[in-house]
């Protein structure tokens, strides 16, 4: 989504806001996250591609945050009609893509016993907790967006006048259990990465809610130079303060990624594009597939090696090329469902 009505609640108006630059952000972190699960590094000495390709894991947070950002107004004014079109978006993929690569496997096995198959229960532990052994998917993030979003909803349903209170004592339950450990223990007695992740994953839900919330993002408009200016030095700070050091927890734990990746957010909702700028076209069209793109890169990488050969070694060249063939999928997957909600699998 590029635009969003965000109401400011104080002057009852509705403020029309700019949001090509998340979009960009949006490909980029999609990119990342090829990246960080198929990119082996021992495959190239040069410096530059390890340094651009040096993940810094604020793929998935930033995810969070642009998504409960954008979702804010729809929680707050029920708009049930819009909340149940964001559950369809979430759950056609979670149901559909381990549905399809259970036949997929299954298919490929009788003719290539070398590929590992996936069983009927691999599937039913795929959909009931978001991951599940054999299957090459990613869903935990699905599977705790999903849950988070019902969390917030109850929240708000049930606790209308103090919900914002709720959800920073929410945040700040999650980070005593990340610095506590009690995450960490509860993440290896349950082996069960959607559930040990869910606490590490409300920080940044909180965080995108209360950008809407106080609606920054508008507020930052007429001061890009200095938004951008503190946000860049508040990134580099969090490298010299014990506060933001790193600690042993599941993926995505501490206040440091919460705090980098808002900062991120911030600089690319600065980035303001004109309607009838030319590129505009070229933007939506390199940015419309991001979630398909994310769906299915595990699925590429295991079951196309035969098509795309270098996604087998994990090389740069692969990475890409997982990403491009990602793209043509979803591209040709949207034009084909178009007209039905399986075009949700592919965008």
């Amino acid at each position: 989504m590029n635009k969003l009505k965000c109401e400011d609640k104080k002057k009852n108006s509705k403020i029309k806001v700019n949001f090509y630059g998340l979009s960009i952000l949006r490909s980029i972190s999609a990119f990342d996250v090829i990246n960080c699960h198929c990119f082996k590094r021992k495959t190239t000495s040069n410096k530059l591609i390890l340094y651009l390709l040096d993940s810094n894991r604020l793929h998935v947070p930033l995810f969070i945050i642009m998504s409960f950002y954008f979702t804010h107004n729809d929680l707050l004014s029920l708009n049930f009609d819009k909340i149940y079109k964001r559950f369809e978006r979430l759950f056609i993929p979670y149901i559909g893509w381990p549905l399809i690569l259970f036949l997929l496997s299954n298919f490929i096995n009788y003719f290539n016993k070398a590929i590992p198959l996936i069983t009927f229960k691999n599937l039913l532990w795929q959909i009931i907790l978001g991951d599940s052994p054999n299957m090459p998917l990613h869903f935990w993030f699905l599977f705790d967006l999903i849950i988070t979003t019902k969390m917030f909803l109850f929240i708000i349903i049930t606790n209308k006048n103090h919900y914002s209170f709720t959800l920073l004592l929410l945040l700040l339950l999650s980070y005593y259990f990340q610095y506590s450990k009690i995450n960490l223990y509860f993440y290896y007695s349950n082996r069960q990465p959607s559930l040990g992740k869910e606490i590490e994953f409300i920080p940044f839900a909180v965080t995108g809610f209360i950008i809407c919330e106080l609606n920054i993002i508008d507020k930052t408009k007429n001061n890009k130079i200095k938004t951008f200016i503190i946000s860049l030095i508040i990134y580099k700070l969090t490298q010299f303060f014990e506060i933001f050091a790193r600690f042993k927890g599941v993926q995505y734990n501490g206040i440091k990624l919460n705090v980098c990746s808002t900062c991120i957010f911030l600089i690319f909702s600065l980035v303001s594009i004109q309607k009838d700028n030319k590129y505009i076209k070229l933007i939506n069209i390199l940015t419309n597939y991001t979630g398909g793109i994310y769906y299915i890169h595990r699925i590429i990488e295991r079951y196309f090696q035969f098509l795309i050969y270098d996604i087998k070694k994990g090389t740069f060249c692969g990475i890409i090329l997982i990403y491009l063939f990602g793209y043509i999928i979803c591209f040709t997957g949207t034009l084909i469902a178009r007209k039905t909600k399986a075009k949700y699998m592919f965008c």
